[in-house]
């Protein structure tokens, strides 16, 4: 689970210091897609704001 935390949390620094370029990058918005799930299923509030916005993201590239 910290696992799971601590790659959620790369993928959020990455977001907010480079958004443009992890909207190109389709590989790695599902994987932190498949990541934010994960955390969920551990029983954890989603964060249901990112996961829209991911899904947007990738369904546009």
């Amino acid at each position: 689970m910290n696992t799971l935390l601590a790659r959620d949390h790369e993928y959020q620094e990455l977001w907010n210091s480079d958004k443009e370029s992890v909207k190109q990058d389709e590989p790695l918005m599902k994987d932190w897609l498949h990541v934010i799930k994960d955390i969920e299923s551990y029983g954890k509030k989603s964060n249901q704001s990112m996961i829209t916005c991911l899904v947007k993201c990738i369904n546009e590239t």
